[in-house]
């Protein structure tokens, strides 16, 4: 099937290209619906091994393909319970010709760098099990500390938006707990990463993996869906792999997978009414299939963020690196830079808009002042980024590292913690990425805590030799 999936994109490339010059907006849907699809199935082939790239995808169509696909199939269809302002025909005609060419791209891409992964030549020595056996048992015992500074701040985070509103939360929040605290509490995800880096038993994992998911589900009180999806997304990925790697000690067997399918539509249906309430929206009279296809078609409008960056592009700031701009932000106002005064530029602000490399900001504010100024956001897409800082090549390039990023996790075998535990933190980004910026994945890694983190588990481990020879 790679072979067949090579030819689809190179295939792909030149029909796509075709099309999008032809202006051939059929054609286009066509070719992005068949690669979409195949390379879904490709993966579904062998979904133990091939999960990250899997559940990418879904992210992908549910981002950045939902609404175009409704609204191809079912055209003139409209959500009673949405409350974005419809945005189907606010970009020009062209840009709906570059969005569609700019996913094929995308999916292209991301295709040739999973295929040309190659799974590193076996070492000649292994972790030793006392050195794994030290850093499990320390990560445990800093997840569980962490967890309670985790509660502290998401219960704080709710309570401002309970009081004062969701938006209002973007515009006037301000930290009045220990500045230490939201520190420990951000350390909660590296700690529990580095234990599941570890590949611990089943029964050990269970208790941490059940407090990970319960901190998701509080998430949900806050209004905020992605606190909650993504981490749900990657304790799935997780079973999945460790399913591939220890099939005789099932993590998710076949009835689990049964039911992961069928809990899709109900938890589909329950986040959208999420979406609602948060809103303070009604209701209204609604059934599970109304409410699944509403979920699909609110939230897979970030395919906007693309047409408006190809409209806007014209007036976009020159000194703007919307693709890098995490990376940016993370060495302009550090820890270190705030200890010499230098302050970050403040969310839904103009100056974040305008000078912040923030494209979301920068896309709202251009389309509706009043409600970027109100503590509304699009948010943004790698895809857009990437092509208004490097062009098509960039949409190729990204994706392609992304590709080779998702193939490493399918090569996971013994247990290698720094390694594994680096691909754990980009894959929590990358999966969120097509509503998100590109190079987050980059910056958790640069983290402080993370970092200080690896040096005390070093430091706590350094009377253990880390490899033995391999026999």
């Amino acid at each position: 099937m790679s072979r067949h999936l090579y030819l689809l994109s190179i295939l792909s490339f030149l029909f796509g290209t075709l099309a999008f010059w032809l202006q051939m907006k059929g054609l286009l849907f066509a070719i992005l619906v068949v690669l979409w699809a195949y390379s879904l199935f490709f993966t579904l082939k062998d979904v133990d091994k091939k999960i990250a790239l899997c559940s990418f995808l879904v992210t992908f169509f549910s981002f950045l393909l939902g609404r175009i696909f409704i609204d191809t199939l079912f055209p003139g269809f409209e959500s009673d319970y949405t409350i974005e302002v419809d945005n189907r025909d606010t970009y020009s005609q062209r840009a709906i010709y570059f969005v569609l060419y700019s996913l094929i791209l995308s999916l292209i891409g991301l295709s040739i760098g999973y295929l040309s992964a190659k799974k590193a030549n076996k070492s000649n020595r292994i972790e030793n099990p006392l050195y794994l056996s030290r850093i499990r048992t320390i990560s445990k015992r800093l997840t569980y500390f962490f967890f309670l500074f985790v509660l502290l701040v998401t219960y704080e985070k709710i309570k401002y938006i309970w009081d004062n509103g969701y938006l209002n939360y973007y515009l006037t929040y301000k930290e009045s707990l220990p500045h230490i605290f939201y520190t420990l509490s951000a350390s909660y995800k590296f700690s529990f990463f580095i234990f599941l880096s570890t590949f611990p038993s089943k029964k050990e994992a269970k208790p941490l993996i059940w407090l990970y998911l319960i901190e998701a589900c509080i998430q949900l009180l806050s209004g905020q869906r992605g606190a909650f999806i993504t981490p749900v997304l990657f304790i799935i990925i997780y079973f999945f792999v460790r399913n591939s790697l220890s099939p005789q000690d099932s993590w998710i067997g076949k009835k689990g997978k049964i039911a992961l399918v069928v809990t899709i539509p109900v938890l589909c249906a329950f986040l959208f009414l999420v979406m609602l309430l948060r809103g303070g929206d009604e209701t209204g009279k609604f059934d599970l299939l109304t409410l699944f296809v509403n979920f699909f078609y609110q939230l897979g409008g970030s395919e906007v963020i693309i047409g408006y960056a190809y409209d806007f592009k014209p007036i976009v700031p020159e000194d703007q690196w919307y693709s890098l701009g995490p990376l940016i932000r993370f060495f302009q106002y550090n820890p270190i830079a705030h200890l010499f005064g230098i302050e970050p530029i403040e969310f839904q602000s103009i100056e974040m808009a305008t000078k912040g490399h923030e494209l979301g900001s920068f896309i709202t504010y251009r389309i509706d002042p009043s409600r970027y100024l109100a503590g509304g956001n699009v948010a943004s897409s790698y895809v857009a980024e990437l092509w208004l800082d490097f062009g098509y090549i960039g949409i190729l390039i990204g994706n392609f590292i992304y590709g080779r990023i998702l193939a490493s996790i399918s090569f996971l075998s013994k247990p290698n913690i720094w390694k594994t535990t680096i691909l754990f933190i980009m894959l929590f980004r990358i999966i969120s990425a097509p509503r998100a910026s590109f190079a987050f994945f980059i910056t958790d890694c640069l983290s402080f805590s993370f970092i200080i983190m690896i040096l005390y588990m070093l430091g706590r481990c350094k009377d253990i030799p880390h490899y033995i020879p391999n026999k």
